[in-house]
């Protein structure tokens, strides 16, 4: 974007992908390292950040996209959706810990975990990469590709 004036708070995201969020001194980048973005001001994305439990965030976002796309109609029932379409896109719902004995869940990374005997009426859940061993509440399941079988 050419000719964006950055002003403290703003988040960019430059060409290598890294966010840097811009301060009253310069740019610091998420790891806290510090940078000159300025030479590169041109190829600059700015990230927007909304709020989904920001109520007027989220019904300025509802009433710009009904302008746009609902041909201007617009009720407050679309805030509501509007918020709940956000939630969804922050931490979609984790399903229900299947409880057989090598049932498979996918996480948010495609990472896949397969149950293994645990603690009585529980399971440890291994990652198919690594062998790395975790309770089901720690993974960020969002699909159950496999119940397992009963045990």
């Amino acid at each position: 974007m050419t000719g964006r004036e950055w002003k403290p708070g703003d988040v960019a995201l430059p060409p290598w992908g890294q966010p840097a969020f811009r301060t009253r001194k310069g740019w610091t980048y998420c790891d806290g390292s510090t940078g000159n973005l300025n030479h590169d001001a041109h190829n600059l994305r700015p990230v927007v950040v909304i709020d989904p439990e920001d109520r007027e965030q989220v019904e300025q976002v509802a009433r710009t996209y009904c302008e746009r796309a609902c041909q201007g109609r617009f009720v407050l029932a679309d805030i509501a959706v509007m918020q709940d379409v956000l939630r969804f896109l922050v931490e979609p719902p984790k399903p229900p810990e299947p409880t057989g004995l090598g049932a498979v869940v996918e996480d948010t990374a495609c990472r896949r975990y397969v149950a293994g005997p645990g603690a009585p009426g529980g399971r440890r859940w291994t990652s198919e990469f690594g062998g790395e061993v975790r309770d089901y509440k720690y993974i960020a399941a969002v699909r159950v590709l496999s119940e397992g079988v009963l045990s």
